[in-house]
């Protein structure tokens, strides 16, 4: 999918996106975990489109631009320019929104500006591995969402630990 934005003279640089509607939807992924989604930014123009800047509005910090870009930069003419946004959702069930905005000398949209949006899903299981000691720990809740009817299974492989705490937390922190 290309979304060609109009307007301009033909002889100006024009900037397009890979997406539609200018939007990066992750959907659900699993809490502490990084979904990355790759587009691409193209001059449609027939002079050089120069990015001036490449902006992050994410109050929640659980967007990023992976993509090291030096700016200003150039985009030639029917060239493009590939770039990365990851999300990593810290918080179960909460929908994160930010905006990615670049801005530059495109006649026909100098700010474009890309939803991002996410939704933190629940983790199934944990696992921890203490390689210098050897220790690991597993753990699974069944089914998941969980409900009255779950398991949750811890698994300790180690000869070092002598006890463990275990604490269980709802969506509400209680």
């Amino acid at each position: 999918y290309k979304q060609k934005i109009e307007g301009g003279s033909p002889k100006e640089p024009m900037i397009s996106s890979n997406l539609e509607l200018d939007k990066i939807d992750f959907s659900t992924v699993t809490l502490n975990e990084t979904a990355s989604f790759d587009f691409a930014i193209t001059n449609d123009g027939t002079s050089d489109l120069r990015i001036e800047s490449i902006d992050e509005v994410d109050p929640d910090n659980a967007f990023a631009l992976e993509t090291a870009v030096s700016l200003p930069l150039v985009i030639k003419p029917d060239s493009s320019l590939e770039l990365s946004v990851s999300f990593s959702p810290v918080e179960t069930g909460k929908t994160y929104q930010g905006t990615l905005t670049i801005k530059s000398n495109a006649k026909n949209m100098p700010s474009l500006d890309i939803s991002l949006v996410g939704v933190g899903g629940k983790l199934s299981a944990v696992e921890l591995d203490d390689r210098g000691t050897g220790s690991r720990i597993s753990i699974s809740c069944n089914p998941n969402p969980v409900s009255s009817q779950s398991v949750i299974s811890v698994k300790l492989e180690s000869d070092n630990i002598q006890h463990i705490k275990l604490y269980l937390i709802d969506n509400s922190g209680r």
